[in-house]
């Protein structure tokens, strides 16, 4: 098993995998949201557009609503990212570059 040479490698993992499941988390809210919008009673649409939409969202629903899904969304990018970096390293020390310290 690769084994990651020293604690910061090992935070720079998890802070990559943390910041790849948590920025896209608030605009697939909104996407899906926007796309799924009905028209109300009157007519008009509930949401007018991304920043529209998440400031209704943190005005009803708190901040947290924003990162509906976070967790499906790291679950899939979580083992994906480990497999890449754990191979870039080694073929960084297989190429002679040498790893990452």
């Amino acid at each position: 098993m690769i084994q990651a040479r020293d604690t910061s490698a090992r935070i720079r993992v998890k802070r990559s995998l943390t910041l790849s499941a948590a920025r896209p988390s608030r605009s697939q809210v909104a996407k899906s949201r926007i796309m799924a919008q009905a028209a109300l009673p009157d007519g008009t649409m509930p949401y007018n557009g991304t920043l529209d939409c998440w400031r209704k969202v943190v005005a009803n629903e708190g901040p947290l609503a924003l990162y509906k899904g976070f967790v499906p969304g790291w679950l899939r990018l979580g083992p994906w990212q480990l497999v890449f970096w754990c191979s870039y390293e080694q073929l960084r020390i297989l190429s002679g570059l040498g790893g990452f310290q």
